[in-house]
């Protein structure tokens, strides 16, 4: 049988189409994968999108019947693979019943329950939809809590698409250890002036910075493991270190566990390096890829989410948190199917094993 070519005509097609329907032909930036600028065959050397028709466990197929290996895996989060049998079946029941109730769901309190069991900060939850969404809401919770208004956050480290952390993900090398990058044009500049931007793994310069700082900082927010540069481990110590400055100085310590969380270990990066923060964000790893996210911590920071003048966290679909708990099987002690039930039971003992890691 011939070998088949390779072609990309009908993305590019596709493509062309998406051109005048989106910016960039996409819904975001990350999606323009430049190395289709270096492909032969191909009537653009522009930079493009492929457009995907279907995907099931590590592989993904795009319209033009290209097969690949999915190393990305939905850039993280599809960590049981695409389609996986037992998050399909939850979701597609669940759904029939309902999705957005405005009112509380009693898969709320066994979701809740579960992840309590494996997140070693968590002593309350609130859902929300996205890791944006996630962070977002743990810095108002901050500094709501601390009465304090700065954030300090570290070059490299990625927390999501808004205003308040957008700054230093990427930074042109001229400006590395300057005043804080915006990424995005339409940032006002008043928020730059809530932002301080550290080196991450510089135990002195962390110091110094929230001795002359602290009664302005309210939270320090930082990748546990740092994910936007293949990953960065902290050095050892590094992170006690951070937790002990936040406990001197009345700061809020926010482990943004997205990347690291139900991966590293069940309860996460703070498990693995034995370092409790004050609150912790989660993403759409406890739902396989489906959109769903959480803020935990500490009893007393997370109760400002009620009351008149509360910090409040936002709405979540309800049917999604299925996904993280799923349906027991047969016999009474049988483990979750769901994506936090599958990560506990079946990949955790190898995935999350401690492979020479420094703590």
């Amino acid at each position: 049988m011939a070998k088949k070519e390779f072609t990309l005509a009908k993305s590019e097609k596709l493509f062309d189409k998406a051109l005048k329907l989106m910016p960039g032909g996409v819904s975001s930036n990350a999606r323009l994968w430049r190395a289709t600028q270096f492909l032969p065959h191909r009537e653009s050397q522009r930079a493009m999108t492929l457009f995907i028709k279907k995907a099931h466990g590590s592989h993904i197929w795009d319209v033009d019947g290209n097969e690949y290996i999915d190393y990305r895996l939905g850039f993280g989060p599809v960590i049981l693979g695409h389609s996986y049998p037992a998050v399909v079946k939850a979701i597609h029941e669940e759904e029939n019943l309902g999705s957005v109730y405005a009112f509380d769901s009693p898969l709320e309190i066994e979701v809740a329950e579960m992840i309590m069991k494996m997140v070693p900060c968590s002593e309350m939850i609130r859902f929300s939809v996205t890791g944006t969404e996630a962070t977002m809401h743990a810095i108002r919770v901050a500094r709501a809590y601390t009465k304090k208004e700065v954030i300090v956050k570290f070059e490299g480290h990625y927390h999501g698409n808004h205003d308040y952390l957008l700054f230093s993900t990427h930074p042109p090398y001229t400006e590395l250890e300057k005043k804080p990058y915006m990424m995005s044009a339409g940032i006002p500049e008043s928020i730059r002036k809530l932002v301080i931007v550290e080196k991450w793994n510089d135990f002195e310069s962390i110091e110094k910075t929230v001795k002359q700082h602290h009664d302005k900082i309210a939270a320090i927010i930082t990748e546990p493991i740092m994910g936007n540069s293949s990953a960065i481990m902290p050095k050892k110590g590094y992170l006690k270190h951070l937790k002990e400055l936040c406990d001197k100085y009345n700061i809020v310590l926010i482990f943004d566990e997205v990347k690291t969380g139900f991966r590293v270990a069940q309860g996460g990066a703070q498990e693995l390096f034995k370092v409790k923060p004050h609150l912790a964000t989660f993403a759409k790893s406890v739902s396989n890829g489906y959109p769903m996210s959480l803020i935990t911590g500490q009893r007393e920071i997370m109760e400002l989410g009620v009351g008149s003048r509360a910090a409040p966290h936002r709405q979540h679909y309800a049917f999604m948190l299925r996904l993280a708990v799923g349906a027991q099987q047969p016999g009474a002690n049988g483990p979750y199917l769901g994506t936090l039930g599958v990560l506990k039971h079946r990949l955790q003992p190898s995935i999350g094993q401690n492979h020479g890691v420094i703590v």
